[in-house]
């Protein structure tokens, strides 16, 4: 099991049980002037995990950080 995405907000419980879990690293996307932090599918892809934890599925995509505008898209779309 492995975390494509998560966001603790910074809420301590949250982030003591992500602690022990491998977080597949994210995307900085580059857009109007700002960086932004997204889900990358191709490393989760590429990882093949049995099980991975997407959190935040309605959140709408940086134009040019992957392959659909939603992040529940993303997860349709997997093999």
């Amino acid at each position: 099991m492995v975390i494509a995405f998560a966001e603790s907000h910074g809420r301590a419980v949250t982030e003591r049980r992500m602690a022990d879990l491998e977080v597949v690293p994210g995307l900085a996307v580059e857009y109007r002037g700002s960086t932004f932090r997204e889900m990358d599918l191709g490393g989760v892809l590429r990882r093949r995990p049995q099980v991975a934890l997407v959190d935040e599925l309605a959140h709408t995509n940086v134009p040019g950080s992957g392959r659909n505008g939603k992040r529940w898209q993303h997860i349709l779309a997997a093999p």
